[in-house]
């Protein structure tokens, strides 16, 4: 829960995962790594709820698209 507070979406990665595919979102979500063995990432909501799931190997594109779909644009990358 203290990593909800600030109010911004959380990315949950497992341990060992390289967390750089939200830089571009670094404005809107923070990270955090999971404190037991999975292979699931989770996007949550600034609520707490689920956005977004996925089991197995780092897929920064499978991630980068929830972020753009649950986020936005990724910063500098904003549609006039």
């Amino acid at each position: 829960y203290r990593a909800l507070r600030p109010g911004r979406f959380l990315l949950v990665v497992p341990p060992g995962t390289d967390g750089s595919a939200i830089a571009a979102w670094r404005d809107r979500v923070d990270l955090a790594t999971a404190g037991g063995a999975t292979r699931t990432t989770v996007l949550v909501r600034p609520d707490g709820y689920i956005a977004w799931a996925a089991d197995g190997p780092d897929g920064r594109s499978a991630v980068r698209a929830a972020l753009r779909q649950w986020c936005g644009p990724a910063a500098g990358r904003v549609a006039h």
